[in-house]
């Protein structure tokens, strides 16, 4: 959703800062391993699939879309979890299905996108060797989503290892 506020952060010091065109910037300390969470609210409903899009940027190693030396990420494990407004509203697992992106690394053994949703954190979704240029991954969900009086989203990103996180993203239902 266009108009949805977006607040982020990684759990190991990086900060995650949201750009003029909705996207989301990584910046600070790039360590080893990171899970960002990101939530956004939404009044949207029927919700039937999710956008992730890498995006390159100047900023980032090697202009690419990831915060690895070469411009490259790894992400292990995307979740989305959503609730009703209120407080202590109880969140509820979106259940993603049909992963499809228009490129997957295929060296160092592959790295498809639907790793990122196997629940196995030591395999995900890589872009090598065309870290300069904006990929992007759908999801579909098993069962449409979106509460009548408004949706608190929280995305839930895992990099495993070697400063291979995300740098630029955007997400969109």
């Amino acid at each position: 959703d266009k108009d949805s506020r977006l607040i982020g952060a990684g759990t190991a010091g990086t900060t995650l800062g949201k750009q003029p065109d909705g996207s989301i910037l990584a910046s600070g300390d790039n360590p080893q391993t990171d899970t960002y969470t990101i939530t956004a609210k939404t009044d949207l409903t029927g919700i039937t699939g999710i956008r992730l899009e890498a995006l390159p940027d100047p900023s980032l190693p090697a202009g690419g879309s990831g915060r690895a030396i070469n411009g490259n990420f790894a992400l292990n494990e995307f979740r989305v979890t959503v609730a009703p407004p209120g407080n202590g509203a109880a969140s509820v697992r979106v259940e993603l299905g049909n992963p499809v992106a228009d490129f997957s690394q295929e060296g160092h053994g592959g790295w498809p996108v639907a790793a990122a949703i196997d629940g196995d954190p030591k395999t995900g979704w890589s872009v090598d060797p065309e870290e300069g240029a904006r990929h992007v991954a759908l999801f579909e969900t098993k069962t449409p989503f979106g509460f009548p009086n408004g949706t608190t989203l929280v995305f839930t990103l895992q990099h495993g290892e070697r400063q291979h996180t995300l740098g630029k993203l955007r997400l969109s239902v």
